[in-house]
């Protein structure tokens, strides 16, 4: 398969229209298919979504070779004891971990699979804080002097609106790359680019060259809702289904640097799945009312129509 066919099995979510992936569940899926299942994972089931996050996992777009092993934890098994072996190691191993211990409510024959990443990286050179626009909005971000300027290599500029820079870390084995002008609903364009791009850069900001972005941070769990409840496939596992399935990640970039977390739960109870319960989802987070009245009067004190931002509290970074 080739590379470039590859970038479309990511897996990404929406946060807040933002499109975000870490690579925690490629490795826990795989962990668990070669630890415990012993083959690819297979789901007893005809639903669409389920189908498509399988394959796609079953085609993995990572693996451990991608990471340096001080920087990750994989383990998987069986019932509570491999959770508290995971919970432990993990803490030894990542002290700066910031999730909670995954709960070790399972059966002696449940299964278990984990895997977790940190790494923290440092700017060759810290930047300048200062207040930057995004989308015609003011915003906290970061510029560049003169002598910041070495800090950033350009590696393709077609114009003001479509450039692919690179950040210079004091962990020289690491890469930050920023990227303008391309697809940011799935990532298949802009890697495909950067895969494409000639091994040298062209050069770093002149005299006359700018660099402003945001700062960022975002805590985000995903719960894989498309395939819990769903049964195995896999012989000898036909009894076991997907109870659980989630990842966090935690990630912040300011003037100084980048940290970046992520980890993934898959847990499998043995037994029969439980019926499909509808849930219902009482989310206002789309245009809604605030009404205020007296219980014994049909007219409102008060009336809000909530429309945009412009009346809520900005998250602090």
């Amino acid at each position: 398969m080739s590379t470039i066919s590859v970038f479309n099995h990511y897996t990404g979510s929406k946060y807040v229209d933002n499109y975000v992936w870490g690579a925690a569940m490629n490795l826990c899926w795989t962990g668990l298919c070669e630890t415990v299942i012993k083959a690819p994972l297979e789901l007893n089931t005809t639903d669409e979504a389920a189908l498509a996050t399988t394959a796609a996992l079953n085609q993995p777009v990572f693996s451990s070779a991608d990471l340096d092993k001080p920087s990750y934890y994989i383990r998987a098994g069986f019932g509570p004891e491999t959770v508290r072996q995971i919970n432990r190691e993990v803490k030894a191993q990542f002290p700066e971990k910031s999730f909670s211990d995954i709960s070790d409510d399972l059966s002696e024959k449940d299964i278990i699979a984990y895997a977790y990443f940190y790494k923290k990286l440092a700017y060759a050179i810290p930047f300048l804080r200062q207040n930057v626009m995004f989308n015609g909005q003011p915003v906290q971000g970061f510029s560049a002097s003169d002598r910041q300027k070495s800090a950033i290599e350009i590696l393709d500029y077609q114009s003001d609106t479509k450039f692919i820079i690179r950040l210079k870390l004091q962990q020289q084995e690491e890469e930050l790359i920023l990227a303008k002008g391309y697809d940011t609903q799935h990532p298949a364009e802009v890697l495909t680019a950067i895969h494409r791009l000639p091994e040298r850069h062209t050069g770093e900001p002149g005299e006359h060259d700018h660099f402003r972005m945001p700062l960022l941070s975002m805590r985000f769990r995903r719960d894989y809702k498309e395939m819990m409840g769903r049964q195995l496939k896999n012989k000898d596992f036909t009894e076991y289904f997907i109870g659980l399935m989630y990842e966090n990640i935690a990630f912040e970039l300011d003037e100084t640097g980048v940290k970046v977390e992520n980890e993934a739960v898959i847990m499998m109870p043995r037994g029969a799945a439980p019926v499909q319960v509808k849930h219902r989802y009482f989310y206002l987070d789309q245009p809604f009312w605030v009404i205020l009245k007296r219980k014994t009067s049909p007219n409102p004190y008060f009336l809000l129509g909530v429309r945009n931002t412009s009346i809520m509290k900005n998250i602090e970074i």
